[in-house]
């Protein structure tokens, strides 16, 4: 249920209505934060729930989530050198792409922890590196040959 206010008469009043992305744990208006540097998942059109957005749900990590069809469009392969899906983006993280599931994981269950316990900081430079390297071994080991 979501609680909005009308401007007018300044009551408050109640609709029933419940957005598909607050369904889904990704970005909606009621969140906040600027949408542009909410993270985004890009997945594969299908109705499955991956572990990767399962951990993103458990961990409260808002994002929104891409459908990429197959094939893939120019635009995600040139953002995506590995081009597999799922994929993530962190714009906190100067928009660094990690593509492949259990490399996604690595990445964000350590990003995100770190930037939890520090979380009154950024994320250092260091952690973001750490992360970001560890999670492109683990793409590279995982790279299609």
């Amino acid at each position: 249920m979501l609680m909005a206010i009308d401007a007018s008469s300044f009551t408050l009043r109640t609709t029933q209505h419940k957005p598909k992305s607050a369904l889904l744990g990704g970005y909606h208006a009621d969140v906040g934060a600027d949408p542009a540097n909410i993270p985004k998942l890009f997945v594969a059109n299908s109705e499955s729930i991956s572990s990767t957005e399962k951990l993103l749900l458990s961990m409260k990590v808002p994002y929104t989530t891409v459908p990429i069809s197959s094939p893939h469009p120019d635009w995600f392969n040139r953002i995506n050198e590995f081009r597999n899906l799922p994929a993530f983006r962190n714009p906190e993280d100067c928009n660094r792409v990690i593509s492949g599931e259990e490399c996604c994981n690595e990445y964000i269950r350590g990003y995100f922890s770190a930037k939890e316990e520090d979380y009154d900081k950024q994320a250092s430079n260091t952690n973001r590196d750490y992360y970001y390297e560890r999670a492109k071994k683990c793409m590279n080991k995982n790279k299609p040959q």
